[in-house]
């Protein structure tokens, strides 16, 4: 079948010749006018369209659907091209393509590792220049393609180590649903936050009900999670902020200043969770590298001078070790502290984002299955969150922000990609009565496990008339939660 794709190549007029040299190189071209060629190349046909200028980017956008962008790195106005795509990501009402179907090329020499990090950065799909991995026409075939039906995605969200342990009560339930492989037949892991941590194990192929058992020191796959793993006071910083403190007595900008300024960035530093993750990685059959995993592993975290989410195991991101991208995505300040990578400072991708449902999408996603425990306490009994302290009403905030920003963003994907199926995990009102909203809380886990299990199973068995059909469109072969043989 002839493979026809329709290209916008952004550029200037001098640099419209070299675009022709290379397309001659690929096949036949055929010049229909300035601002139209025609390319046969040996699988179909490739409809050019040159934009000179912003101004002409503007006009073409709005009315032509191309498969394509084509940014030519030499050209002086493609930073503001760059700013438009960026802009209209921010908008739910999209008119412009997802920064996967945008691809920047350099014909005068090779791309520097921090511009392609950039690239990857603003979520590009491809940065070709002479020697690179891939070729033009190359590039130009792969991200023309329509994205594969039937991949299945996992995205966790944040929420502490209660939330992750609720995730894993989620999961666990599921998981019985599912024989064989079971959440490890999924192709696509996001995580964020606590929800990182979850996606990096099972993208190592451990199921759910081993990192349960680990928690109860009873893991055949993995050591047994324990308080210091995830508690490692920052003492360095705390003694440093408190010295400042004693020995600053000139006050020049205030008492208060002085007192603001002796805050330290963080209570713990989170270096434990990178240190046991990067040891279990090390264990044969796992990998501490996003090039080596089978599946897809997409970690989000907020640069945090820039207020900019990146996803680690992205373009110009899958270099950092996968430990540490866990450790610089659950850094939540401030409870952890900010983590430097490849030369940014990274905190919690909570503060940016929810979820990595975009990713997914934008990977070839119809089955997104997203657990989100950041769910605020609601309750009549006025005075309930003020009486339980500054911590609690604090984290009560954030996760009130989060989940808004959250449940106002999801009926506008589902409505923007009508070929996906969601299947999503929130915490009941009666969950949230266990769940402390702390994330130093540590006593209640197993408990919150079970919960979280149990009101999964009985939501699955009531909805099953929905979620049968729609596991089975996906190649998964689900069995009857009511089967008495189920264990």
């Amino acid at each position: 079948m002839e493979h026809r794709i329709s290209i916008l190549v952004c550029t200037s007029l001098a640099g419209r010749s070299t675009w022709i040299n290379h397309f001659e190189s690929c096949g036949a071209v055929a010049s229909i006018g300035t601002e139209h060629v025609r390319v046969a190349v040996s699988d179909g046909l490739w409809d050019v369209t040159f934009a000179f200028g912003p101004e002409e980017v503007g006009n073409l956008a709005p009315v032509s659907a191309f498969d394509v962008w084509a940014l030519d790195v030499q050209t002086e106005w493609m930073p503001r091209v760059l700013r438009i795509l960026q802009d209209d990501q921010r908008n739910w009402n999209r008119k412009l393509p997802h920064p996967c179907k945008v691809m920047v090329m350099s014909f005068e020499g090779p791309v520097s590792t921090r511009e392609i990090m950039e690239f990857g950065r603003i979520g590009l799909g491809a940065v070709v220049f002479p020697g690179a991995e891939e070729t033009l026409q190359q590039a130009l075939v792969r991200m023309s393609m329509p994205a594969t039906a039937g991949k299945t995605a996992l995205c966790l969200a944040g929420g502490g180590i209660e939330g992750l342990i609720y995730e894993v009560g989620v999961l666990r339930a599921l998981d019985d649903l599912l024989p064989g492989q079971g959440i490890l037949d999924f192709d696509i892991y996001c995580g964020i936050s606590a929800g990182a941590i979850i996606a990096s194990v099972l993208a190592n192929r451990v199921p759910p009900v081993e990192i349960t058992r680990a928690f109860m020191q009873d893991s055949t796959m993995m050591k047994g999670i324990k308080p210091w793993m995830l508690f490692d006071f920052a003492t360095r910083d705390i003694r440093s902020r408190l010295a400042s403190l004693v020995l600053d007595r000139g006050y020049d900008d205030g008492l208060l200043s002085l007192l603001a300024g002796s805050v330290p960035n963080a209570f713990f530093m989170g270096d434990n969770i990178e240190k046991v993750l990067e040891s279990f990685f090390s264990d044969p059959g796992r990998t501490n590298s996003f090039h080596q995993l089978e599946k897809e592993l997409y970690i989000g975290a907020t640069d945090q001078d820039t207020s900019e989410h990146v996803v680690f195991g992205g373009l110009g991101w899958r270099d950092v070790p996968i430990s540490r991208a866990v450790h610089a995505s659950a850094a939540l300040i401030p409870f952890y502290a900010p983590q430097f990578v490849a030369g940014r400072w990274f905190i919690d991708g909570s503060f940016t984002r929810t979820s990595e449902m975009e990713v997914a999408i934008a990977k070839g996603a119809t089955l997104i299955v997203i657990v989100d425990p950041l769910v605020p306490i609601r309750t009549q009994a006025s005075g309930t969150v003020r009486g339980r302290g500054g911590v609690y009403a604090g984290i009560q905030g954030l996760k009130a922000l989060v989940n808004t920003r959250f449940l106002g963003g999801l009926p506008r994907l589902m409505t923007a990609h009508p070929e996906v199926d969601f299947l999503v995990f929130m915490p009941e009102e009666e969950d949230m009565l266990l769940m402390s909203g702390s994330p130093l809380r540590y006593r209640y886990r197993m408990e919150i496990e079970r919960v979280a299990y149990d009101a999964s199973s009985a939501r699955l068995r009531s909805e099953w008339a929905r979620v049968k059909p729609m596991l089975l469109r996906h190649g998964l072969n689900p069995r009857d939660p009511e089967d008495p043989t189920r264990a």
